[in-house]
């Protein structure tokens, strides 16, 4: 029987991995294993506090998704939107739009119509006030009103209304009409105003982006189609005293009656220097400071 223990059977220069290992006898064996078919290092267990860091990264992800499709889905819902409040806000001004049309031609009397009236640009001051209020009234005091406020007052201070009616118990059925010599003025005034306002609409959804600049200059050209009128400047005044539109609106309605023309220069000229001298507040350079800012 030899005498050689098994250790003494194992080789003694065997190389020992860097990492070491518990077993010397163990280590030697693995080492003679060719490096390519050795198993592979085992999986362990992560930590606790690793299974946490790995869930809120993947949480902190598929937020960035959630948030990122969110996003995109409420830009293209609000992009929708603003669409189809554009064809509807378009639908609001058309409809309007149509109405004061409708009305102006059920006016039998052409009192809505007079307001578009065009007087060569040779008559002006006074006297083209006077032919302009002369298509809808024969009232000598409406006649020779010296400016707007005046004119106002005469269209609606309550002795006008007290004039009226004592006349109408003085005439008969017949002659009722010739005691209110106002009533036409005042309808114009209505007309005039409503058309104005239309137009403040249609100004703000410009400002706010619902229409271009290429649409609303088939909007704009309303009030220089007025001519300066007697009421155009009239529903201003009374909307200024009231505070009924905005400074910017306000500034557009000047620049509008002394801007252009359709008819040329010289017409432009002679309505806009009626306009300083039967509305001159209007043309002070605080004017529209007054109104409010929006």
């Amino acid at each position: 029987m030899s005498s050689r223990t098994e250790s003494d059977a194992l080789p003694k220069d065997l190389p020992v991995p860097a990492g070491g290992t518990d077993d010397p006898a163990d280590s030697s064996i693995q080492a003679l294993v060719p490096p390519h078919i050795r198993p592979r290092r085992q999986w362990r267990p992560r930590s606790f506090g690793d299974l946490v860091q790995g869930v809120g990264l993947f949480l902190t992800f598929g937020g960035l998704v959630l948030t990122a499709f969110t996003v995109h889905s409420l830009t293209r819902q609000l992009r929708a939107n603003n669409q189809t409040n554009q064809v509807t806000i378009r639908g609001q001004l058309y409809q309007t739009e149509n109405a004061l049309l409708a009305a102006e031609g059920a006016d039998d009397y052409q009192i809505f119509a007079s307001i578009w009236a065009s007087v060569p640009p040779d008559v002006s001051g006074a006297p083209y006030g006077q032919r302009l209020l002369g298509l809808i009234t024969d009232d000598p005091v409406v006649l020779s009103t010296p400016n707007v406020e005046a004119l106002y007052h005469r269209a609606y201070d309550a002795v006008t209304f007290a004039d009226a009616q004592a006349c109408n118990r003085t005439k008969t059925s017949a002659d009722a009409q010739a005691c209110d010599r106002t009533n036409k003025l005042r309808r114009l005034f209505l007309f005039v105003q409503s058309n104005v306002y239309h137009m403040h609409n249609a100004f703000d959804y410009y400002r706010g982006g619902v229409m271009n600049s290429e649409e609303w200059e088939t909007w704009k050209g309303l009030v220089g189609e007025m001519n300066a009128h007697p009421v155009l400047l009239m529903v201003i005044w009374h909307g200024y005293q009231h505070r009924y539109f905005s400074r910017a609106f306000g500034d557009f309605l000047k620049e509008e009656i002394c801007g252009r023309s359709a008819f040329g220069t010289d017409y432009r000229d002679r309505n806009c220097a009626f306009a300083r001298y039967y509305y001159p507040e209007m043309f002070a350079p605080t004017w529209s400071a007054a109104l409010p800012a929006y």
